[in-house]
């Protein structure tokens, strides 16, 4: 993940598939949840907003921080409804995650500017 965030792409692609080993996953679902939230936000970090959406929408659902960034890719593609869907949905998360706080004031202000459109 911060080989995403900080822009190092090449360095983000090796890291993602060495990360990939299927017998992992069978091992720990949770893995391919993590799996499909990396590959989201290499996406999203590299502007394919529409891959990034079929990879978010495949990853863990009950992180707000996976909805935050999914509803991000849904603004930037032009689907503002399900983005604002999404926004509301993490502004309001009503389930204990350490990644709320991360994401809670940005969903709110997304959510606002989209309301005013």
């Amino acid at each position: 993940r911060v080989s995403i965030e900080s822009g190092n792409i090449d360095q983000a692609k090796s890291e993602i598939e060495e990360y990939r080993n299927p017998s992992d996953f069978q091992k720990n679902p949770y893995e391919l949840l993590q799996y499909y939230q990396l590959c989201g936000l290499l996406a999203r970090q590299e502007n394919d907003f529409e891959t990034a959406i079929l990879e978010l929408e495949k990853a863990d659902k009950h992180n707000p921080r996976n909805l935050y960034w999914l509803a991000v890719c849904y603004a930037q593609t032009g689907n503002t409804q399900k983005a604002e869907t999404l926004f509301s949905k993490v502004a309001y998360f009503n389930e204990i995650e350490m990644y709320y706080s991360y994401v809670h004031q940005k969903a709110l202000k997304n959510l606002s500017s989209l309301k005013r459109k």
